[in-house]
């Protein structure tokens, strides 16, 4: 297993990216509320990490440029 993956994942971040912020971040909200602090971090570090790739998304140019920057930003 190689790099591929997360190629793919960069390529295809709105896809994945968007759903999974607004879906970790109510579910987060909710687990606060309840009193379940730890869960409700785990979730809010996922929404953070979402929120992240996407502004890396939007940063890099896209699905084209955003591989190749995040290549030439681990050599």
């Amino acid at each position: 297993m190689g790099i591929e993956p997360i190629l793919f994942l960069l390529r295809h971040t709105p896809f994945w990216s968007v759903p999974t912020f607004i879906i970790a971040g109510q579910f987060s909200y909710i687990y606060w509320l309840k009193g379940y602090r730890k869960i409700a971090a785990i979730l809010g570090l996922l929404v953070l990490i979402s929120f992240i790739v996407t502004l890396f998304y939007i940063w890099a140019g896209g699905p084209d440029n955003a591989p190749h920057v995040f290549l030439k930003f681990i050599r």
